[in-house]
């Protein structure tokens, strides 16, 4: 994790998001990590240039994102949620750097390094028909997200 560069891989997803220019994106600000200030100047720039494909947002709130996570062809990033809330709605998740690394993850998890070339192929795979079916089904192993929680009163 510490040779990972966040803005220069921030840029590298810039760069092989920029490749299909026929999918909307919303993105959303980085917490206090390291390089989170510069990362979202490069992506209110980035933004700027396409207002009418790219939405930069500070946050969705959890109704919000759940509800565009339903709606994607993919999630991307280093957030631990792809890995724990998206594989439940059977949307590939693209896990860019070693953040979560040494997590369970389920079988719609492709995970990449922080290069262009390594992104680019990440998102074909994600963005493949196969794979997308692959997903529909998966087993996610934190749980489907159905399950109530139960209180035992002893």
């Amino acid at each position: 994790m510490a040779d990972e560069q966040p803005v220069s891989s921030f840029k590298a997803l810039l760069a092989a998001l920029d490749e299909w220019p026929e999918h909307q994106i919303i993105v959303t600000y980085p917490n206090a990590d390291n390089g989170g200030r510069a990362i979202i100047q490069e992506l209110k720039a980035y933004a700027a240039h396409q207002p009418d494909r790219v939405l930069a947002i500070s946050s969705l709130g959890f109704k919000r994102y759940l509800s565009a996570v339903a709606e994607a062809s993919a999630v991307v990033g280093n957030s631990s949620s792809g890995l724990i809330e998206v594989p439940s709605f059977g949307i590939p998740t693209i896990n860019i750097g070693q953040r979560q690394s040494g997590r369970l993850a389920a079988a719609s998890v492709v995970h990449c390094e922080t290069t262009q070339s390594s992104i680019r192929a990440a998102f074909r795979q994600a963005l493949s028909a196969d794979f997308r079916e692959v997903c529909k089904n998966v087993e996610n192993p934190y749980g489907q997200g159905m399950q109530l929680s139960r209180l035992s009163i002893c």
